[in-house]
Order: C-alpha cells, then structure tokens, then sequence
C-alpha cells in the first residue's frame, strides 16, 4: 500500500463512519469516543485498531528488509546501481537529488516522515558482522546504533573509500586483526580525536571467520522484521492519547462486542439519557425506561435500577459473591484489573459479570427502540444459557451444562 496523507486521512474518516454506524447523512447517530483514541493501543486505552498510516509505513518498511537480504538478486542490484550500495536507505539527501518519482523513492521517504517524528527508522536495522565483506565500513549501522558516518562526520569526509567494506578496512597479521586506514591526508585537528574515538571503538573488535553477514532487525532479533511487531512499534512510539482510565482491559473470553461495550463504559461514553441531556439532546425525559423513577445515569442503568439489581444479587447468590453493597459501575468492575488476565474460576466471574452488563444494556435497548418489556428475573433463566455458549466456546473450564449451573458457585469461592 502506497498512498498519500489525503488518501489515508480519507480512508480513516471511512473506517471511523463505519466504526459508528454513520450513514451519508449522519442523523440519528452519534460518535462518542474520538477516532485516535479508538485506534490508539490497549496501553494508551485504545482499542489497538491501530492507524492506516503506521500500517502503510510497516508495509513499506517490509521492502526495506527484502532490500537488505535480497543482497544477490536482480532486483536489489538494478536498485544499488541507481541508488547507491545502500539503495539510498542510508544517504537519502545525496541521492535522492534528481530522482524524486517512482515507488522506490516513496519506499525510501518512510525514514524521513518518521525522523520528522523523531524516530529514525533505519536505526531499527544492524549488521550483525561475519567476515566482513559485504558490510559498508562507514555507512552500515554494525558496531553502534548508527553508522560510523555519522558519528565520525569529519573521518568520514576525510575518507579516500568511502564505499569500503568492513573486511578492506583492516587484515590479520599473526592470527590478530590490525586496522588499516586509507586516508586523503593524515588527520588533523579536531579529526584527530575522532580517530583516537574510532579506534577505542574498534579496539575489541574482530572479523568472525567463516561467518557470513547478516541484518538483524532490533526490535525482533529472533524472529526478525514483520509487519505486525512494526506497526505496533510505531502505535506505541507515536502515543497517541493518554487514558484517564488506564490501559483498556480485554477479555479473550467473552464476544468482541462485549468488550466494546465495557470499554465504552468504563469511559462513561455510553448513551444514558443523562448522557445525552448533556450533550444537549432534547428529550421528553431523563428517567429511567426501565423503572421510571430515577434519571438515568451510567451507574443507574447498570447497577441501580431495582430491577438491575435484584438481577446483580440473584447473580452473586449463584457465583457466591457479595454485591448487595454495590452501588456503581466502578465498583462492580474494581477487582477486574488485577484479574482480567487470569483464566481461572475468577476469570470466570468476571467474564459473567462482564457479559450480563451486556446484556443488561442489550435488554434497555430492546424496551426503548422495540418496545419489548422483559422481566429480568425470566431473563435470567436465558441469560445463563447464553453466557455458558459464549464461555464454553473459548475454555475448557466451564465443564457441561449442569456442572456449569450447579457448581461454579462452589467452585468459585475465594
């Protein structure tokens, strides 16, 4: 994918049209979280969608890593006789001059877009040095974080081989490797302490022999470059907001639109009628459909309602858990940090809690655009059946169906 800011702004505001059911004329709907929170990583409370511009970077930056072990094939040499040995990753400035069109020139801009960021993208790479002998001396990233080149500027201009390899840069001599310099004139002046800095660099170091050179990408020296760790690099890298919440919880256990919902309410960012009185929608009232006879907060819907909780109570009878004193949404979900990512019997419970606040929401819906009543405690009955398929199809845990009713209280305790 190689697009433009204007294309992938575009199909940005599509995917955030789709994400909350806007149509072309956009009545009736309304967006509650703003989309670079959406896209934005779990850690930074997101939904770790991710952005289209750091996926078209990752797809680009593929190339670069083909580029780098494609080191004897046709492609990779047409490449380094336009663009130099280093096709131009390394030395964009030099040889970019004249030669601004065509996909290969877009392939090479991503490590200028991200330095515009203050990231440099072909940091990410390093030569892991064998013999030597197909590793730029000066322009490769293989003994630092950057290139010899730029962390000695005046040796590098002082140079009479720029192009040299690592393996002419030196020779053994009784089994020990000696250095061996090629300058235009000997070093002088500030030059003088760059070189005494190079060669303490240098000191240690020696050709392996028998060992051919090859790239490591560093943020995955095991499994080396892909496109997925990449583009989470970049979402994480770029931080785009900053949760007031926390990082967002997901639990693998439970439908995607479960923990959509519960994202949305532990942001507060789901339609009550409070929530929309506030946001200046003109409503014949704000009390709740369901009892009518308080407003209907977050906390109201979820947990309050009598009808709600009664349910909740029921609910902690057969999990063996104590929410009579529960009396808002946050401190139904208090322990679900500390226990979202354990899948045991408290995995479960939260799993439970998490779906019936679904459902509960689901069943409001229901009364106010179907005009369908339902009496919770029936529903009850039903909302077991349902919550044991949604389980039973991601953990060997739940057992069958009438261990799952007659012994998770049990086996729940603690």
């Amino acid at each position: 994918m190689i697009g433009g800011s204007g294309v992938i702004n575009e199909l940005e505001r599509i995917r955030n049209r789709f994400f909350w059911g806007l149509g072309e004329s956009c009545k009736g709907k309304m967006v509650w979280v703003k989309w670079e929170k959406v896209i934005s990583s779990f850690e930074d409370g997101g939904l770790n969608i991710g952005d289209l511009s750091s996926m078209n970077i990752a797809l680009l930056g593929k190339w670069w890593w083909r580029f780098l072990f494609g080191e004897n094939s046709l492609w990779t040499n047409v490449i380094r006789s336009i663009y130099g040995l280093s096709g131009g990753l390394w030395e964009r400035e030099e040889r970019m001059r004249g030669l601004r069109g065509g996909v290969w020139s877009k392939i090479i801009k991503i490590g200028e877009v991200l330095l515009g960021e203050n990231l440099k993208f072909e940091n990410s790479f390093r030569k892991k040095v064998g013999e030597g002998v197909s590793t730029s001396f000066w322009k490769e990233s293989w003994i630092s974080e950057k290139p010899l080149m730029e962390g000695f500027p005046r040796l590098f201009r002082l140079e009479s081989s720029v192009d040299s390899m690592v393996a002419d840069r030196g020779r053994w001599e009784n089994d020990r490797w000696e250095w061996v310099w090629s300058w235009r004139r000997e070093p002088r002046g500030r030059e003088v302490g760059e070189f005494e800095s190079l060669r303490e660099l240098l000191r240690n170091w020696e050709p392996r022999r028998g060992r051919s050179d090859v790239w490591e990408w560093k943020l995955d020296v095991e499994k080396g470059f892909t496109v997925k760790k990449c583009r989470e690099c970049l979402v994480k890298s770029r931080g785009r907001c900053n949760s007031s919440v926390g990082e967002t919880l997901w639990n693998n256990l439970v439908p995607r639109k479960v923990n959509i919902l519960m994202w949305r309410a532990r942001l507060g960012r789901l339609p009550t009628r409070v929530a929309l009185n506030d946001r200046g929608i003109d409503l014949d009232s704000v009390l709740c459909p369901r009892c009518e006879e308080e407003v209907e907060s977050l906390d109201h819907a979820l947990v309050n309602c009598k009808e709600v909780k009664n349910l909740w109570i029921r609910l902690g009878k057969w999990w063996n858990k104590k929410l009579e004193g529960v009396d808002s949404f946050s401190q139904l979900i208090q322990e679900d940090t500390s226990c979202i990512k354990l899948y045991k019997n408290r995995s479960l419970w939260i799993s439970v809690k998490w779906a019936v606040v679904f459902l509960i929401w689901q069943d409001r819906n229901n009364l106010i655009f179907k005009s369908l009543r339902s009496n919770l405690g029936d529903a009850f009955f039903v909302w077991q059946r349902l919550i044991f398929e949604w389980l039973s199809s991601k953990s060997s845990q739940i057992g069958d169906w009438y261990s799952w009713l007659e012994h998770h209280a049990r086996d729940s305790k603690g």
